[in-house]
């Protein structure tokens, strides 16, 4: 869900997004660096899972008003999370039978002569898949309780920013670790999952970041109070989108503006293999943070009683209930 993208839109209508594709991983191997692609604003900002009618009629409560937040938006804005991640994971499955030999063709090698990048496909397309299963046994659930006007059963963390984030998406995944490095869950032994939704966008007047998951979800309420209690909230959260997602798009001159040692370090996270660097099998996850950007936080909401009540000293936050 991308809210006033055309705020920092530049180069013509562009926006950069990392894409992996065979190409650059192949190019990846040869020079360690890996960059973004341009893409079109109309590109950036249409999500085809709905049609024009249906989309414009279910999300007007975001789109077209201001964040309050209600527990109407926030509920929507986590469907259409859910949407987008199931969206882009079947597109990837439908993608991966056209992968093998595009990857015979581009590099040279056959399986035998290239394991790695043959590899990181099958890795990429198994991921897909469990993601999808996983999504859709909550996403079908969520879309009656739309259907039926119920908004609750949702608990959120709402982070006001003074201007649009320079990144912008939504995704919706799984964590196993917390930014303390705390193992929350084992998503293999996992019969139901515990999902976070983590949305970045902008109003026609503040930006936001929201993260959402289901109220009876304990350990990633752990997640999130271990997040909040990072020095730096905002590049953790970058951090933890880049890692996790592709569905981010962000602005040309934030990333002409930053630092090669920054850059370097966003190329790495978007081309994880499971959460590991390719080329020295490192643990990325909450690791290495870097300094991205400097996001003026206005004021941090949640309906969350727990969360209010251990981070009541911190002067930004505002319970909701």
């Amino acid at each position: 869900m991308i809210c006033c993208l055309d705020r920092w839109v530049h180069y013509n209508g562009h926006v950069l997004q990392f894409k992996t594709t065979i190409e650059k991983l192949n190019s990846f191997e040869c020079d360690s660096n890996f960059y973004p692609s341009k893409i079109g604003y109309n590109d950036a900002t249409t999500f085809n899972g709905f049609c024009s009618k249906h989309d414009k009629e279910l999300f007007s409560p975001v789109e077209d008003f201001n964040i309050v937040p209600t527990m109407e938006q926030i509920t929507l804005l986590t469907y259409r999370s859910f949407a987008k991640e199931i969206y882009s994971k079947a597109a990837g499955i439908s993608a991966h039978n056209l992968n093998e030999s595009a990857i015979q063709e581009i590099t040279g090698q056959t399986r035998l002569e290239n394991k790695d990048i043959y590899s990181f496909s099958d890795t990429i397309n198994s991921g897909f898949k469990s993601g999808v299963k996983n999504l859709e046994k909550e996403f079908f659930p969520l879309t009656e309780k739309i259907l039926n006007k119920d908004f609750t059963d949702i608990d959120f963390l709402l982070i006001k920013l003074s201007n649009p984030p320079y990144l912008m998406g939504t995704t919706t995944v799984f964590p196993e670790i917390t930014a303390n490095h705390n193992q929350i869950q084992i998503l293999v032994n996992e019969k139901e999952p515990e999902w976070i939704s983590l949305s970045m966008f902008a109003d026609s007047t503040f930006g936001y970041i929201l993260f959402s998951w289901n109220s009876k979800h304990k350990k990633i309420l752990n997640f999130i109070i271990d997040l909040l209690d990072q020095e730096d909230v905002v590049n953790n959260i970058i951090h933890f989108a880049v890692l996790y997602s592709d569905n981010f798009v962000f602005s040309p001159i934030w990333w002409e503006n930053m630092k090669v040692i920054c850059k370097r370090r966003l190329g790495i996270l978007a081309t994880s293999s499971y959460f590991l660097d390719l080329r020295t099998g490192e643990d990325l996850r909450f690791r290495k943070i870097r300094k991205w950007a400097d996001w003026e936080m206005l004021e941090i909401i949640s309906n969350n009683t727990t969360l209010e009540s251990t981070f009541r000293t911190v002067n930004l936050f505002n319970d909701n209930n």
